[in-house]
């Protein structure tokens, strides 16, 4: 009778340490490549398609609605064109065997009766491509479970590891180019421990995908300020290089350090050190960074 009392607290004991001791573990990275400035008015917005229904596996409806609630939330939100409306206003051109496939298709496009006017209708700047999709990629453990007239329960440890690999890319309709493209890896792992009751520990992936992409987008659509070798040197890009050239812009998000460009620029060849003049624009970085490596265009 005595250890019939007292097993009740004991397991309550041991899952509540466990559950303590064990969380989910999500790791991301964000990368963006810019090919070109961005920039948006004032009644300006943008569409998000999916992409991958040209390779037969169309990107989740429900992930392309979370990237959309989440750009166009709170008050330095985007406005968003609903997906479904822009593809009827504009039939059949954006059906999935007329869309364009690259930019290359935009002029083509644009140049048929009626598409300007209904683009414009619309109020429609940029439209986003999105790939992609989530998996399950690795996982383990075991349990078994087991019921009787005194009762029930489960013992045993499950672990398994999605990944969510998405990737888009921005046109600009009022330059008929393609922008560039932001890109969100994100891995979690999630674990089921169960001692007598599971207690599932999930890892949101998706979510955690969604958010991270939404908030780079928004700030690579917007942003047009940059920077000399990552410093605040913000007249960086109004002074004329040596040269007579304007170093490209580079978003305010590498303020941050969070992304890495590959600017098709040889404005700022290299990577500099603490002390060392910008050979193109004569300014001298304040700290070491890789943001502008060369690339020529």
């Amino acid at each position: 009778m005595i250890q019939t009392r007292h097993f009740p607290s004991c397991r309550a004991s041991i899952i509540a340490l466990l559950g303590a001791s064990l969380s989910a573990c999500v790791t991301s990275r964000v990368e963006n490549v810019r090919e070109n400035s961005t920039g948006i008015a004032e009644g300006e917005g943008i569409v998000i398609m999916a992409k991958s229904y040209h390779l037969g596996n169309e990107t989740e409806e429900n992930f392309i609605s979370c990237v959309g609630d989440s750009i166009g939330r709170g008050k330095a939100g985007l406005r968003v064109v609903p997906n479904n409306e822009f593809v009827d206003a504009l039939f059949p051109w954006f059906e999935p065997r007329t869309a364009p496939a690259e930019t290359k298709g935009l002029p083509t496009l644009m140049s048929r009766p009626g598409v300007p006017e209904k683009i414009r209708e619309k109020g429609v700047r940029y439209v986003v491509w999105l790939d992609g999709d989530t998996d399950k990629v690795a996982g383990g453990g075991s349990m078994s479970c087991a019921a009787g007239p005194g009762g029930g329960g489960c013992f045993g440890f499950a672990w398994w590891q999605n990944d969510a690999n998405y990737e888009a890319t921005v046109w600009d309709l009022s330059g008929l180019e393609d922008a560039g493209t932001v890109s969100a890896d994100v891995s979690g792992t999630s674990f089921l421990p169960a001692i007598v009751v599971p207690i599932p520990l999930i890892a949101r992936t998706q979510t955690k995908a969604c958010n991270a992409l939404a908030d780079q987008l928004r700030l690579f659509i917007v942003a047009q300020e940059d920077d000399c070798y990552g410093a605040r040197l913000r007249a960086c890009h109004r002074a004329p290089a040596r040269d007579g050239n304007t170093p490209n812009r580079v978003p305010r998000s590498l303020l941050r350090g969070r992304s890495t460009v590959r600017a098709r620029s040889a404005a700022h060849p290299g990577t500099a050190r603490r002390g060392t003049p910008c050979p193109r624009c004569g300014r001298t970085a304040r700290r070491r960074s890789s943001v502008h490596p060369a690339r020529p265009a």
